[in-house]
């Protein structure tokens, strides 16, 4: 099995967004969940990660990759953008977003956030997510974050 990690690409959205949707165990379901008619959360996700509106763009994901496949990635930015955005109140309903008030505001200030990662499960097991981790990692220092 020869892996390649780099950075993600617009064309990697669809897959990403089917990572987060798994990594957020229900959470995505549940803030997405008919929003627009017509489109599914995964969807909606994709849309989002393809805007390219930091901190939740593809440009924040490093993936490893099979050939074509994409199978694991990891999803990250600096901690100061974890956080509820006046976007995001303008576009969820105020009775799901108050249910992640806590998850927004629990934070460690001036650090990195690691906010998903994903291995396929046929993959698994093998190490591709320390690796992710470790990219994660170096990007963290990369951007003038200590790694402790």
């Amino acid at each position: 099995m020869t892996l390649k990690y780099r950075d993600a690409a617009k064309e990697d959205c669809a897959k990403l967004a089917e990572f987060i949707n798994i990594a957020s165990d229900g959470v995505v379901e549940y803030l997405f969940h008919e929003l627009v008619p017509g489109m599914t959360p995964v969807q909606l996700v994709a849309n989002n990660l393809e805007n390219d509106n930091y901190s939740h763009s593809y440009r924040s994901a490093v993936v490893a990759a099979e050939k074509t496949d994409v199978i694991g990635m990891a999803l990250s930015y600096p901690s100061s953008y974890h956080k509820i955005t006046d976007e995001m109140r303008n576009f969820f309903p105020s009775d799901r977003l108050e249910h992640f008030n806590h998850f927004y505001s629990s934070r460690i200030e001036n650090s990195w956030f690691l906010d998903a990662l994903c291995v396929v499960e046929s993959h698994r097991s093998r190490g591709i997510g320390k690796k992710l981790i470790s990219i994660t990692k170096e990007k963290a220092v990369e951007n003038g974050f200590n790694i402790y």
